[in-house]
């Protein structure tokens, strides 16, 4: 008589399959839950690009701007060049420096005489460095404002209520401007949509409207990137280098500089900490010099050179 089907040999395979997963389960109750291990991936050796030191940059888009410019006028010499001779936006207070400071191999003139434009400011009794700063500017057309010498974080706090005191002292004291778009007697009294305060960070003009007035509603407070092709008739100007122990490319590159400078019809007025020469002679230019290639745009060290050296003349500078 054979074995009964369903019998202890026959289900002795079965049971042990069974088993297993019971084990495994005691097992992870003893144990703890089962941990899969992080993957460590190699990473891959990394080789220094090798850069040519006889000419710039073979790839165009690693190249700054103004590079790039040179090499396609260098390429295509037979392109005919429009030069625009004279700037209707500047006053002529304004023209000779922007044109030496940032347009050496492009020369150019203001189209408008020094007697065409002018400013008025009404009279005040006590007059602190900021209304005499105003003073200067609307006299001179350029006025710097010159704190006391400090390193501090970028945003610096006094610096921009200065600059917040400085556009509303603007309209408090009556800054009217007379030229062709608003000839005398009556001329144009100035108004917050016609200021605009220049910074080089964001976090800057954060700053800046942090401490301006209900009354200063419309006014423009913006990075150089952002008022570039833009027009006013008097713009207030954090300068780039202020406060700084080191003098980065970032903040001595011209363009920057140059629209900060050049965005005014009557009058421009820098604000910074004192010391800025002494810094840009501690941290001379770095820009490489290429054998068989003319320089066609200029240095931003010296462009800064050239305009702290306006700037701090006696009919400019007002120490805070």
């Amino acid at each position: 008589m054979g074995p009964r089907q369903g019998g202890g040999r026959a289900l002795a395979p079965r049971n042990r399959r069974r088993g297993i997963p019971d084990a495994l389960r005691r097992l992870t109750r003893l144990r703890g839950p089962l941990r899969q291990r992080p993957i460590r991936r190699r990473s891959r050796p990394t080789r220094p690009i090798q850069q040519r030191q006889d000419r710039p940059l073979d790839r165009p888009d690693l190249e700054p701007p103004s590079q790039r410019c040179g090499r396609h006028l260098g390429a295509q010499p037979d392109l005919t060049l429009h030069k625009l001779p004279v700037s209707w936006r500047l006053p002529a207070s304004a023209a000779p420096l922007v044109e030496r400071a940032f347009y050496p191999f492009t020369r150019f003139i203001a189209g408008t005489g020094p007697e065409d434009r002018r400013a008025t400011l009404l009279p005040t009794l006590a007059p602190d460095p900021v209304d005499r700063v105003l003073e200067r500017a609307a006299q001179t057309g350029w006025g710097y404002l010159q704190l006391p010498a400090r390193h501090t974080l970028r945003t610096d706090r006094e610096l921009a209520d200065t600059l917040a005191d400085a556009a509303e002292r603007l309209l408090s004291r009556g800054f009217r401007t007379y030229c062709d778009q608003a000839p005398a007697p009556e001329g144009r009294r100035l108004t917050p949509a016609r200021i605009a305060i220049g910074v080089a960070h964001n976090d800057q003009a954060e700053a800046v409207r942090s401490h301006l007035v209900p009354e200063l509603d419309g006014i423009t407070v913006d990075t150089a990137n952002r008022l570039q092709s833009r027009e006013f008739d008097v713009t207030l100007v954090w300068h780039p280098l202020s406060g700084r122990v080191d003098a980065s490319a970032f903040h001595l590159e011209t363009g920057r500089l140059c629209v900060l400078l050049s965005r005014h019809r009557h009058a421009c007025i820098v604000l910074a900490r004192a010391g800025i020469p002494d810094l840009l002679d501690r941290h001379p230019t770095t820009q490489p010099v290429y054998l068989d290639v003319p320089p066609k745009f200029p240095d931003g060290w010296r462009a800064h050179q050239l305009v702290m050296e306006h700037l701090e003349r006696p009919d400019h500078r007002v120490p805070a």
